[in-house]
């Protein structure tokens, strides 16, 4: 990634200072929502690059809030890992299947919550690589469609044009045997 990710943090207070503090320390830079509704205006001025979504945001259904992320085609590249403090993974599964790529519960060791946002962040960036690859493909077999459609339109006008030249030495040759034959006679 050539420029500093950004990393969304929706959480209460407590953690925001002590995520805050480890994002920066990480080199990303952080931007943070105490609830869902500030999270949707940070989204707003700018992209992170990841989200910390805690399960229980206060004053927020953290599970309808995921969802908003999935729909919003602004945040097709936007990765969401889920933090929460229960080991519930009937629940967990349940926001995993709903589109949050990954999860970490509280309390976190720092190494571990770098070692999944590094892993995430990549994620995104080989997803870009690969639409990048697509975008050059699809140029590429355009311009190849269309070479292609030149080719054949060339190999028709050279068709025709040998096509005319041999009827014209053709249409020669008669006139010559008809002319020598009628001298020798």
């Amino acid at each position: 990634m050539n420029k500093t990710p950004k990393i969304l943090i929706d959480d209460e207070l407590m953690v925001h200072i002590i995520l805050d503090q480890l994002i920066q320390s990480f080199g990303f830079e952080p931007l943070k929502a105490k609830d869902g509704q500030e999270a949707e205006q940070e989204i707003e001025k700018q992209t992170p690059d990841l989200i910390l979504l805690d399960i229980l945001i206060p004053e927020t259904d953290s599970f309808a809030l995921l969802q908003s992320f999935r729909n919003n085609p602004k945040l097709k590249n936007t990765r969401v890992i889920v933090i929460t403090g229960s080991n519930d993974l009937n629940k967990i599964s349940h926001y995993i299947d709903a589109g949050a790529d990954d999860y970490i519960l509280k309390p976190f060791h720092a190494t571990l919550l770098k070692t999944r946002m590094i892993h995430a962040l990549e994620r995104i960036e080989m997803s870009r690589q690969v639409e990048n690859v697509k975008i050059v493909l699809s140029e590429a077999t355009s311009k190849l469609e269309q070479a292609v459609v030149d080719s054949a339109e060339y190999s028709d006008q050279l068709s025709h044009d040998l096509n005319n030249i041999l009827l014209g030495v053709g249409m020669s040759s008669q006139l010559l045997s008809s002319t020598a034959q009628k001298q020798t006679i």
